[in-house]
């Protein structure tokens, strides 16, 4: 079974580069062969997405809520930011500034919501 080397080649500058071989030294007689570079480091690659080595995708869940809606909403004299987790997709952005509403900053009423932000 082959493996993928990651190399690293110096000659007044480094460069990188990956090979696909069966042993190090397999990379190693290969390069020696056709490079003048100094062969600094060669390693083998034990994880990587982009080879698919040792990696296991993971996948997006769905979700039937928000994970947080931030909702700032403003008072005669005060303002505050309240952040509501796992809303459900259903709720409007209506519905949730008509219950905001009903609250209270420092005793004082909201009058206003000044925005709502959904965030996944």
């Amino acid at each position: 079974m082959s493996k993928v080397f990651h190399i690293t080649l110096t000659q007044g500058r480094a460069d990188t580069l990956y090979l696909e071989a069966n042993t190090k030294s397999d990379v190693l007689s290969f390069l020696s062969a056709i490079t003048t570079a100094v062969i600094s480091n060669i390693k083998e690659v034990v994880f990587s997405k982009d080879y698919n080595i040792n990696y296991i995708p993971q996948t997006v869940e769905q979700t039937t809520s928000f994970k947080v809606v931030s909702v700032f909403a403003l008072s005669e004299h005060y303002a505050e930011t309240f952040e509501l987790y796992n809303v459900k997709h259903t709720v409007t952005k209506e519905q949730i500034i008509k219950q905001i509403k009903n609250l209270m900053i420092l005793h004082e009423n909201i009058i206003d919501v000044a925005s709502v932000t959904f965030y996944d």
